[in-house]
């Protein structure tokens, strides 16, 4: 295996301008820069990647921080990861997944403080995040997938006017509300003014978490606004039993809704499952759409779901691409951009049948 010293050898240079080729630190005349790079190519000489990143002061390491729960990565965390991870390699960046508690800051303020990566994406993020607090007091380039109240909030507040978030923070975010209102609007258009949302667990709404507070108050709103007779809310575990529970209880409780919206995807086979057994064909008797889920979860199903399909590569494009501006030193603003989610039919949703519809 060849060395520096080979590398050097063979250009006729000395170790320490090999050294500054491969890290830009010094200007080097093309001509010898052109020597270097046809020796190593000879010799097969790949630069040690620790090495390489002492010398230039990058690791080319990016760090995708997912706090850990008790029901996995789903279906759409999995794809969105998988984007991040082609984009950020397109761009010469490896990715790291990291796993750490949410609230526990210890191991991430140890992570940071090795400089391991070069930047961090943020998921799952709060209302009132800590992490995102303890990152504005350092240096290292960081974007959010979500937004957050403002750096110098104390407290969670889940009132939506509040979710203008910190204007010199990196974001990019679900356009909850106007994905809301394409769902309802679709609806509508089929014919239906009974329906139920299903949500994520209460939880994790006290617990502040963007989207699952940002989609409740815009349906508080969206009662205003819309002519439904029945629009109510739920709030479910992330469970494949939660997902059967509550579609049972509406079913025997509010007889008159004909139309679901499922905004969590692991509840989303209990749901099929109870209709299944009391008897309710999809969708013929029982529209069905998922909220914010991926093509992968739709397929999984029968009938495959119609979605409300997350933008899981526009959103790790624009991420990553920031971020990446942010570490070069090439970032002209602040990011703050927000996403609807395009509605993608399938077989899971249809017409009011009953002569009652309009």
């Amino acid at each position: 295996m060849a060395t520096i010293q080979d590398v050097a050898e063979a250009a006729g240079v000395s170790v320490s301008t090999v050294s500054y080729v491969l890290s830009g630190s010094r200007p080097i005349s093309a001509a010898t820069k052109a020597r270097v790079q046809e020796a190593m190519e000879k010799l097969g000489y790949r630069p040690h990647p620790h090495a390489r990143a002492l010398a230039s002061k990058q690791s080319h390491l990016l760090a995708l921080l997912i706090p850990p729960t008790r029901r996995g990565l789903g279906e759409t965390e999995i794809d969105f990861t998988s984007h991040v991870s082609r984009e950020a390699l397109r761009a010469g960046y490896h990715t790291l997944l990291l796993t750490d508690e949410y609230d526990d800051l210890s191991s991430l303020q140890e992570f940071i403080h090795t400089s391991l990566v070069d930047g961090l994406i943020l998921m799952e993020v709060h209302t009132y995040d800590p992490r995102v607090q303890l990152l504005s007091t350092t240096k290292i380039p960081f974007v959010l997938i979500g937004r957050c109240e403002t750096i110098g909030d104390t407290t969670p507040d889940k009132s939506a006017e509040r979710f203008s978030s910190e204007p010199s923070l990196n974001w990019v975010d679900i356009d909850f509300e106007g994905t809301l209102h394409t769902a309802l609007e679709y609806f509508l258009e089929l014919g239906h003014r009974d329906v139920a949302f299903i949500n994520q667990s209460r939880a994790v709404y006290e617990n502040g978490y963007g989207p699952v507070v940002r989609s409740f108050e815009a349906l508080e709103r969206a009662r205003r606004l819309y002519a439904f007779e029945k629009l109510e809310h739920y709030f479910c575990e992330a469970t494949n039993e939660a997902g059967y529970e509550i579609t049972r209880h509406i079913i025997q409780q509010e007889p008159e809704i004909h139309a679901l919206i499922v905004m969590n995807d692991r509840a989303l086979p209990g749901v099929y499952r109870a209709l299944y057994e009391e008897k309710k064909r999809i969708p013929e008797d029982v529209s069905v759409l998922s909220m914010v889920s991926s093509e992968r979860a739709a397929e999984m199903l029968y009938p495959p779901v119609t979605t409300l399909e997350f933008p899981a590569q526009v959103l790790a494009s624009q991420a990553v691409q920031q971020l990446i501006c942010q570490i070069e030193g090439k970032q002209g603003g602040p990011l703050h951009n927000t996403l609807r989610c395009p509605l993608i039919e399938r077989g899971s949703t249809g017409r009011r049948a009953d002569k009652d519809s309009c």
